[in-house]
């Protein structure tokens, strides 16, 4: 009877423990899914780099690249009024993709001013952006990730 009493006990005990062991397998996806996720919610090791940024810190490659993406956009702009002449000063704000391939997409282009040649800036806008020199992409833990930047750009007429 003891002897019962103890594999009984034995039995339940074994039986109930097998419930804090868990076997089950995480499907690849998930896991994918999940590193993803934390990827992108990291800084960026490095941000989107041309070839004149390259020798730069991560702080200064930051600031090189705004300000050549400004510049050659601007550069875009020198031959010709985009905005009203009565306009002497205005700011355009620019928010501009990198692809993890390294392409510039123009996501939105905001103005102070109601312009009515606006679809010709953002015509312009994109085209400069399609003429910019090879950029790397981001990069996170060694992997390209895709970026967003809001860039500033001051629209003189007085020049």
């Amino acid at each position: 009877m003891c002897k019962n009493r103890i594999i009984l006990i034995l039995l339940t005990t074994g039986l109930c423990s097998c419930n804090y062991f868990d076997f089950k397998k995480k499907d690849r996806h998930v896991i994918a899914k999940q590193q993803l996720k934390e990827i992108k919610a990291r800084p960026l090791d490095t941000y989107p780099l041309l070839e004149v940024c390259e020798t730069e810190t991560k702080i200064a490659s930051k600031k090189c690249f705004e300000e050549q993406i400004t510049s050659h956009i601007l550069g875009y702009f020198e031959e010709e009024y985009i905005v009203e002449e009565s306009v002497e000063k205005d700011t355009l704000w620019v928010k501009i993709a990198v692809s993890k391939k390294g392409d510039l997409i123009l996501k939105s282009a905001t103005n102070a001013s109601d312009y009515a040649n606006f679809e010709f800036i953002k015509e312009k806008l994109e085209q400069a952006l399609f003429d910019v020199s090879p950029i790397q992409p981001a990069i996170v833990h060694g992997v390209k990730v895709a970026s967003v930047f809001q860039l500033p750009l001051i629209i003189d007429n007085n020049k």
